[in-house]
């Protein structure tokens, strides 16, 4: 079983998140959106891939994802508003 990082799964899931995050951005940086794969994502992340697939099913559907996660900040700041 794998281990939870966190104080809690929610904790834990930030955690991947955030990995996930820099990876993109780590792999956007070395290379095009194109060639890389769910596979270069998870190694980055230091994930397994099957792993990965319980965060998103594609990477199209991770990039969303991200890009979701990165804007919550400004949505409640707007929202305050």
């Amino acid at each position: 079983m794998p281990r939870i990082r966190g104080a809690s799964i929610e904790e834990h899931h930030e955690m991947v998140w955030a990995d996930l995050a820099e990876a993109m951005r780590q792999l956007l940086r070395e290379r095009d959106y194109d060639s890389i794969n769910m596979g270069h994502i998870a190694t980055r992340a230091g994930l397994a891939r099957n792993t990965l697939y319980n965060y998103a099913r594609d990477k199209g559907t991770l990039v969303l994802a991200l890009t979701q996660r990165a804007g919550r900040p400004a949505v409640a700041r707007v929202a305050a508003i």
